[in-house]
């Protein structure tokens, strides 16, 4: 029986995280007063391969393909010299033209921040600065005549905007994710924060009896379905509905 996964249809990284292979067996499930038919939709353009061309033919072809060997690295060793360039030879002769070498851009990161207050801040900036790239590179693409192609910065822009992506991008990396302030010590927020990962929270003296009461009070299960059923709610008012006090 292929594995079935349950993933939030919200988070793009929820989805890449899916796994679903050609024969998986995916069950859809959905609430609220439009979920029969955004079942229907879903069952339809998954069963239609999602906008690629996956007809019948196609996968019980694939379903008895050979697998294809494993495939070699295009680039050669890697050498010291900077002078030397690797690459792959396309044909045997020469070849006179021009040489543009890429170089591999490395980033240095503090592994200390300054203060909660700035590292927000830059982190919110530097997201805001790739979106406006990315809305570059979107009309820069559309105005050379290829909207569809253009349509995969749109999947990027989800990716900027889901909130998946802090506990789990740190934790893939083996950090930890703390958070401190206000909405560490809001008793209702307690629950949506241990459910969206996050392993430490810095509170007020005064405050702790009752955070460490409602951390008691809810088992990590439920605090990830709660979490998992706020990401799907529209207003700040909703999700505070959604997290009484226990």
């Amino acid at each position: 029986m292929p594995k079935i996964a349950d993933n939030r249809l919200r988070s793009l990284v929820s989805l890449l995280g899916l796994g679903s292979r050609l024969g998986d067996e995916i069950r859809v499930q959905a609430s609220g007063p439009d979920a029969e038919e955004a079942i229907i939709q879903l069952s339809q353009a998954i069963r239609n391969g999602l906008g690629e061309a996956c007809g019948k033919a196609q996968s019980c072809a694939a379903t008895n393909a050979t697998p294809l060997p494993e495939e070699q690295p295009l680039l050669g060793q890697t050498n010291d010299d900077p002078n030397t360039l690797s690459g792959v030879a396309a044909s045997p002769g020469l070849a006179i033209g021009q040489v543009f070498q890429l170089v591999e851009e490395t980033f240095e990161f503090a592994e200390q921040g300054t203060d909660v207050t700035t590292e927000q801040q830059q982190l919110s900036d530097a997201i805001e600065k790739a979106k406006q790239q990315q809305q570059t590179l979107k009309a820069d693409v559309i105005s050379h005549g290829s909207s569809e192609q253009a349509a995969i910065f749109d999947a990027h822009r989800e990716l900027l905007n889901d909130p998946e992506l802090t506990c789990k991008g740190a934790h893939k990396h083996g950090k930890w994710v703390g958070v401190c302030g206000g909405i560490a010590s809001d008793t209702q927020a307690v629950p949506l924060l241990i459910g969206l990962g996050v392993d430490e929270l810095s509170v007020s003296v005064p405050t702790l009896p009752a955070i460490k009461a409602q951390v008691r009070e809810r088992s990590l299960s439920d605090c990830q379905s709660l979490a998992q059923h706020a990401l799907t709610l529209e207003t700040a008012a909703e999700v505070r509905n959604a997290s009484p006090v226990r």
